[in-house]
């Protein structure tokens, strides 16, 4: 992902890919997931204070910020800590 610095799994250990990234300029945090049996991608901004836990617990994070996971034919849903 260009502008952006990543760490976390490797991918493909799984379904899910979930992945911890910095944007490089701001050191902002963020987590995508890419869920390939769902057909779900989704993008989180999150403050450095919850990063890990929002890594570990995705979902969880995202449907108490209401998010709505969109298919892989449409625009990522982007939430601001």
């Amino acid at each position: 992902m260009r502008g952006a610095s990543i760490a976390g799994a490797p991918p493909g250990r799984g379904a899910v890919d979930v992945a911890l990234l910095w944007h490089i300029c701001t050191d902002d945090p963020f987590v995508f997931v890419h869920d390939a049996n769902g057909g779900v991608d989704f993008l989180l901004y999150v403050d450095a204070a919850e990063v890990m836990e929002v890594f570990r617990h995705p979902y969880a994070y995202a449907a108490s910020r209401g998010v709505e996971y969109s298919l892989h034919d449409d625009e990522m849903e982007v939430v601001d800590a």
